[in-house]
């Protein structure tokens, strides 16, 4: 389980289900901030989460958190996402 909390109220804002249930390993954000990625404890699976759809679908529902909206994505500037890891020995 993952929860995001806002950094200055320290108020839960959102709880992450993996859904293999693996355990948690190292997590990492986009410079953005609209992207959460969680890399498992088991070798080659990572979750990853866009913050900025799962909000966009939370507003509709009354339910997003009160925070600024992350700011728009220009389509034509989009890179893949793209995860590097040092395996471990």
């Amino acid at each position: 389980m993952i929860c995001l909390h806002d950094g200055q109220t320290l108020e839960q804002l959102a709880v992450f289900e993996p859904p293999e249930g693996y355990p948690t390993g190292d997590l990492a954000f986009s410079p953005d901030g609209a992207i959460l990625a969680q890399v498992t404890n088991r070798s080659g699976v990572v979750h990853v989460w866009d913050l900025r759809r799962i909000r966009e679908r939370l507003r509709t529902m009354g339910l997003d958190w009160d925070l600024p909206p992350y700011h728009p994505v220009d389509p034509k500037s989009e890179q893949p996402l793209s995860v590097e890891f040092e395996p471990q020995n």
